[in-house]
């Protein structure tokens, strides 16, 4: 029997609807549970309406240092399981913070990883499969940022231990450079000859002069690397009809 209330002014009141706040059989969400569902659903509508309320505000941080913080330690030699031992959770959300494929982060969380950034530092890791990874996907150690979580920030000059290494043609990576938004130096060589026949049909079209020396002026290097930039990109036939996926493909001997 449904028992009502009548509240000031006239109006009924029914009771709060029962719901499992807690499952007591579980510590931790369990698929396949009724009661960790339920929960569940109710954090989530708390999320969303605090979200609605402005209550969330400060629960979120950019995690642009987190996946930098990660990216480093993985440059360091410290393997994701490695890490994911130390932050006591599965190894998916380390690799995934790591690559940068969430733009939010607990501030919790990011305050976690950076004591654990900070505690290996100086710790080198064991594993040289995470740390040749790192270098194929053009990460960075640690000390390489003047403000890790600095969203505009680039790594210092002479940071890194050698070259960029090789790997497929990132036109993202190109637009950006081409837009002023990423230095040369973080390219590829064939990256970088990519951005320089691109350049120069872009100036060649508005009527402009395109060549070494105006090259060299534009992107703030030295006109001995626009040089070898423009012999790297001559060896390169780029056909316009494949801009948009950036196949490149060497030209054949005669």
């Amino acid at each position: 029997m449904t028992t009502l209330t009548i509240v000031r002014g006239g109006a009924i009141r029914r009771p709060a609807r029962p719901h499992t706040s807690k499952c007591d059989q579980h510590p931790r969400y369990t698929a396949g549970c009724p009661a960790c569902q339920q929960r569940g659903r109710i954090r989530q509508a708390a999320r969303e309406k605090a979200a609605i309320l402005g209550a969330l505000t400060d629960y979120y941080v950019p995690a642009i240092g987190t996946a930098r913080r990660l990216q480093g330690l993985t440059y360091a030699g410290h393997s994701a399981p490695t890490l994911a031992r130390h932050l006591g959770i599965s190894i998916n959300p380390v690799k995934e913070w790591r690559a940068h494929c969430t733009q939010l982060i607990t501030r919790r969380t990011h305050h976690t990883i950076a004591r654990l950034a900070a505690q290996l530092e100086a710790t080198p890791g064991t594993c040289r499969k995470a740390r040749t990874y790192a270098i194929q996907q053009g990460w960075v150690p640690l000390a390489a940022w003047d403000d890790i979580d600095d969203p505009d920030g680039w790594p210092v000059e002479g940071s890194l231990t050698g070259p960029i290494p090789e790997r497929p043609v990132s036109l993202r990576y190109v637009g950006w450079a081409l837009d002023g938004d990423m230095p040369v130096g973080r390219l590829t060589a064939a990256e970088q000859a990519h951005l320089y026949r691109v350049w120069c049909d872009r100036e060649q079209a508005a009527g402009r002069v395109a060549g070494r020396k105006p090259f060299a002026r534009e992107f703030g290097i030295t006109e001995w690397q626009a040089r070898q930039i423009a012999a790297q990109a001559a060896q390169l036939d780029i056909n316009p009809n494949h801009a948009a996926t950036g196949r490149t493909n060497e030209r054949t001997a005669a």
